[in-house]
């Protein structure tokens, strides 16, 4: 499937369902400006309890940064996988919006995601940061080494060899994780490494279909910005993720792939 047919596709998952897919949006971003309003709101106090405490001041501005990140990954991480599970099955019919909330109906399910959500999340921020660590440790030398001209002049220039090779880098370790959260979400992977593990020999030869994708994403990644946008462009950006992992899921079924945890050589098996 050609790029363009894959938009193709994924907006005609979206007919009829426009409503309810911008309606999870609305929640997923009352809920972070909820928890961005908990997490300001903290801070004032914690502010107004020590403001005259210079011992603590570190310790104070520190942790409403602490209590805001725990509260985005405790509840949104979760809630953001229930949603990308609601745009992945579009297509098998009817899907009312309760079922966007799965993975938090019980206490098991939300404790199984809320593991599988950390792993994933800490994999991709450790990955990033591996890959731009070379290019903030020139910059960083850069900025409080006094070099001759000559010296500045080339330590910038390998500083930006560095940030596009982290760039290229990036892409390609995140790129493999795409598929994780689908595995997860199908049901044929239930454990974080086992997810990672499979997304990324799932993704030999997806890279430059996922690369293609998001380029013709990129007018709508710039709607974004506006934020108040987001409902309307995020269903489809989803949508499209969803048409292209099911694709490449799909395409591993006849046996091009072999699944390293079964010991009998079968074949992946879609299930949901």
């Amino acid at each position: 499937m050609r790029t363009n047919e894959l938009v193709a596709e994924a907006s005609k998952r979206l007919r009829g369902a426009m409503t309810p897919a911008a309606s999870l949006i609305m929640i997923l971003l009352l809920t972070a400006w909820g928890l961005a309003l908990a997490t300001h709101a903290f801070s004032l106090l914690l502010h107004s309890m020590f403001l005259h405490s210079d011992t603590t001041q570190p310790l104070v501005s520190a942790m409403p940064v602490l209590f805001g990140t725990a509260c985005f990954l405790l509840i949104c991480g979760p809630l953001w996988l229930n949603a990308r599970r609601w745009f992945f099955r579009l297509d098998e019919g009817f899907v009312p919006l309760r079922t966007a909330f799965y993975y938090v109906s019980s206490i098991s399910r939300y404790r199984k995601t809320l593991c599988f959500t950390l792993s994933v999340t800490g994999l991709r921020f450790f990955a990033a940061l591996f890959c731009f660590l070379p290019a903030a440790i020139v910059w960083a030398a850069v900025r409080v080494v006094a070099f001759a001209d000559v010296y500045t002049l080339l330590a910038v220039i390998l500083d930006g060899i560095l940030f596009i090779l982290g760039i290229a880098f990036s892409y390609y370790l995140l790129s493999g994780l795409f598929l994780s959260e689908y595995l997860f979400i199908s049901g044929q992977k239930h454990t974080p490494f086992s997810a990672v593990r499979c997304s990324f020999q799932l993704m030999r030869g997806g890279r430059g279909r996922l690369f293609k994708l998001l380029c013709s994403l990129i007018p709508y990644f710039l709607i974004s910005l506006a934020v108040v946008t987001l409902p309307l462009t995020v269903p489809h950006i989803e949508s499209c993720f969803a048409v292209l992992a099911k694709q490449l899921l799909t395409e591993n079924q006849s046996g091009a792939f072999k699944d390293p945890d079964r010991q009998d050589g079968g074949e992946y098996v879609f299930t949901e």
